[in-house]
Formats: structure tokens, sequence, C-alpha cells
């Protein structure tokens, strides 16, 4: 959480990517809760699951969604993706 208020959650969601598999998609919101901007998509490999994510935020509302998966190239890992 942002020092005002502001968050982001991050989630798992199947049958968007790749015909079926989970992807990573999360939402921000406003320090009154209010949905901002739509939710959107984060990780941008479409083959295979992706899980386990997980988002972090900084005082100034910067943050960053970790998830583990398969990335671009199809090997395993824990990958992530910088927001400002």
């Amino acid at each position: 959480m942002s020092e005002d208020g502001r968050f982001v959650i991050a989630w798992e969601a199947s049958g968007i990517d790749s015909g079926g598999d989970y992807g990573v998609f999360a939402q921000r919101y406003s320090a009154s809760d209010a949905p901002q901007n739509g939710e959107f998509h984060v990780n941008t490999a479409a083959s295979s699951d992706r899980v386990n994510a997980s988002v972090t935020m900084d005082n100034q509302g910067d943050f960053v969604v970790v998830w583990s998966g398969s990335g671009i190239d199809d090997s395993d890992g824990i990958f992530c993706r910088v927001h400002d």
C-alpha cells in the first residue's frame, strides 16, 4: 500500500491465456477502494500456466508483481513485472 492508501491486487485467472492456461492479472485501487483504470494483464508469455501471483507496492505507488510459471522461452522460473 502506498503512503496515501492506494493499493494493487494481483491474481491468476484461467481461460484467457493460450486456450485455458492461467495468466496473471492485476487491478489498481484508490485510497477510497475505487477501482482505477480497469484490470490488466501482467504476464507477457502466452504458453503454460502462470501461478502464485504476489504484489508489493512502495510508498510512492510503484509496484512489482511476481509469479511462477513458464517464460517466453518455455523455461520454468520466477518472473516479475515492475510498474511505476
